[in-house]
């Protein structure tokens, strides 16, 4: 028998995931500016955990 691993721990794994791709995209410009794509993508995986968590989870 297989088991799934909870919601809970994907949502937060999109959320760290998120942060760390902003964090990355920081970095790799640093004393410029960040990429507006990277911080886009960063954004758009932390707000689909964030929607995972509060949908998902929070709903029950």
């Amino acid at each position: 028998m297989r088991k799934s691993i909870p919601v809970y721990f994907v949502a937060k794994v999109l959320q760290a995931g998120g942060l760390a791709v902003v964090a990355i995209g920081f970095l790799q410009k640093f004393p410029k500016l960040m990429d507006v794509r990277i911080l886009a993508g960063g954004i758009t995986v932390f707000i689909g955990g964030w929607l995972v968590e509060k949908f998902l989870l929070r709903s029950k």
